[in-house]
């Protein structure tokens, strides 16, 4: 979900450095390369905002929409990003892959130095 996430930010900030520059060089005199520098500094700031603005947006959306998505057993069958969602889910449970119980191997480690 995260590479997502980056993704979609990435994007985001690239269309709108290319769309500023667009927009600043269809001004007049859009050969003159004394307006460049000041261009692309502008592009840079606004790619920069709105990457961030893109990638707050995208961890609300994947996130808190796709992880909303009622589950059925017919959409894990087909694969794609739902199933890639609920197993991320099912990983990161307390006792999962992700998050195993430390407390409870602790204690299984000192009930067998008792039994011995």
């Amino acid at each position: 979900m995260v590479f997502w996430i980056k993704k979609l930010a990435f994007i985001i900030g690239l269309i709108t450095f290319f769309a500023s520059m667009a927009i600043h060089f269809s001004g007049s005199d859009p050969f003159n390369l004394n307006l460049l520098l000041p261009a692309i500094i502008k592009s840079l700031l606004g790619a920069s905002i709105l990457w961030f603005a893109g990638f707050i947006i995208g961890d609300i959306f994947f996130k808190g929409v796709l992880t909303d998505v009622p589950l059925e057993r017919n959409n894990l069958i087909e694969g794609g990003m739902l199933q890639r969602i609920h197993l991320k889910k099912e990983k990161s449970l307390p006792g999962g892959e992700d998050m195993p119980l430390v407390t409870a191997v602790k204690n299984e480690k000192n009930s067998e130095k008792k039994k011995k």
